[in-house]
């Protein structure tokens, strides 16, 4: 595998840079990009810029070259994964190491070649790692994936399994996740505004910027709004613990994407959407994408906004164009009607949030711009599906614009895992105590409307209450 892109693409890339450089990232600076990938600082012209950016490109795709490429599978380390596993299971105890143990496991399945004898062998460990668990539908299932999906491995073995577990009949079939909890409103919903309770209004003043105004008593810890995330995606280093799509933590029952390791599903029907909505174009860069750590977890959240947007307007980048020439700069989601919202309106609604880029320093402006690059360029030449869409000029500038604005957006609208009440957790089914919570990163338009006028990702919302006809401030924390 080439270590460095092929000359042409270079030069390509250094043209495209060179003249819209600084009319989509107008505040970036050399300077900036020196300090972040230790380069030495240059003249901040359009065309010394270039060539600043384009070396830090070049040095992005060798690092993603050397780490594997595109995320191609291998049988090698899916063996390692397997030699790995099996020592951690005769030593583990229970408890968390288990989890351990069938993430090392799930890693092996995905770097394992189809209808290989290492993904056969992944599918047998952990099915003996769900027998000794007494998850017999568990086990079950692993033993016809493997039979389904690899060959070469111990038949007589696995079948033997198979009889013990048909001896036991099926048990538990959902032991390792434990039941659903959703979080619920305190009192009754707006009817046009379901996530919202009915006596809650977001208004805007001079004091308090945009607020969440009550028109009824609410008692201290009261839940009023549940903002339905606009994407999810798992934290860095959840992959082999989450469901990509849904994010249900089912390490036992995990199965691989036929394409890349950094991704597995719970079912083939969260496969199959992942695959409508986003994956067909984030499938080849994610690897490269993870390899960036902090910067790469916000460039697959913002890559992912843009992905669900494209299929939202059925891959016309045109028709995308137009709709956000035509958004309202005032529109919040709680202008609209969202009984009957459709995918365009709910991309308006995360389209309009504030970007907050004349309130924030430029130290951050700039960190942001840094993300959109390296997102829109591994989407534009590491992902044919969207190669294929964003076939001309202005098209890739529509990409990378909407890339750079959304970066900038996800700066108030992204939430960790401990903000998202909303989303479920697993508890035990007998005991009602918490099993997992989520691992992951959303995207949350309602919320982010109340919150676009603070800096930074803040982690409160501002409630005011009328009472005998005065504002009064309840909590700010």
């Amino acid at each position: 595998m080439q270590s460095s892109p092929p000359p042409d693409h270079l030069q390509s890339f250094n043209k495209k840079w060179a003249s819209v450089l600084h009319k989509i990232y107008p505040e970036f600076t050399a300077h900036h990009v020196a300090a972040h990938v230790q380069l030495e600082p240059t003249p901040a012209t359009a065309a010394d810029l270039s060539v600043v950016i384009l070396q830090m490109y070049a040095a992005m795709v060798e690092h993603f070259c050397r780490s594997g490429g595109s995320g191609a599978k291998d049988s090698s380390r899916a063996d390692q994964f397997c030699e790995q596993g099996s020592r951690m299971l005769d030593e583990a105890s229970g408890g968390p190491e288990l989890v351990s143990v069938a993430e090392v496991f799930n890693r092996s399945l995905a770097y394992a070649e189809f209808g290989g004898r290492t993904m056969f062998r992944g599918y047998e460990l952990r099915s003996v790692m769900c027998y000794n668990l007494e998850q017999f539908g568990l086990c079950l299932r692993n033993i016809e994936n493997a039979l389904q999906d690899g060959e070469g491995g111990n038949l007589n073995k696995i079948l033997m399994l198979k009889n013990f577990c048909l001896g036991h009949g099926e048990g538990q079939q959902q032991g390792d996740e434990g039941c659903e909890v959703k979080a619920t409103l305190s009192h009754a919903s707006n009817p046009t505004v379901p996530n919202v309770v009915a006596g809650i209004e977001l208004e805007v003043s001079d004091v308090y910027g945009r607020h969440l105004l009550a028109r009824q008593n609410f008692d201290f810890g009261d839940t009023l709004l549940i903002d339905d995330p606009y994407v999810v995606v798992a934290d860095l280093g959840q992959q082999y613990r989450q469901c990509h799509h849904c994010l249900k933590f089912c390490t036992l029952e995990l199965l691989p994407c036929p394409d890349c390791v950094e991704v597995m599903f719970c079912s083939p029907e969260c496969a199959k959407l992942a695959q409508q909505m986003y994956h067909r174009f984030e499938c080849p860069i994610l690897r490269g994408l993870y390899t960036l750590d902090k910067i790469g977890r916000m460039a697959i959240l913002v890559a992912r906004i843009v992905f669900t947007a494209v299929t939202a307007f059925n891959n016309d980048l045109d028709a995308l164009r137009a709709h956000i020439n035509r958004i309202d700069k005032g529109l919040h989601p709680f202008m609209l009607n969202w009984t009957t919202i459709t995918p365009a309106q709910r991309y308006a609604a995360v389209h309009a949030l504030a970007s907050n880029k004349g309130i924030r320093d430029s130290e951050t402006n700039n960190s942001f711009a840094i993300v959109a690059i390296f997102a829109s360029e591994f989407m534009l030449f590491k992902s044919p599906a969207m190669a294929s869409l964003a076939n001309t000029r202005p098209r890739q500038d529509l990409i990378r614009k909407q890339v750079y604005h959304h970066a900038l957006t996800v700066g108030t609208s992204m939430r960790a895992s401990n903000s998202l009440g909303a989303y479920p957790k697993q508890r035990d089914s007998d005991s009602g105590d918490i099993l997992q919570r989520r691992h992951l990163r959303g995207d949350l338009p309602s919320l982010s409307a109340v919150l676009e006028d603070w800096p930074s990702s803040a982690c409160a919302v501002t409630c005011c209450k009328r009472f005998h006809n005065k504002k009064k401030k309840l909590c700010r924390k």
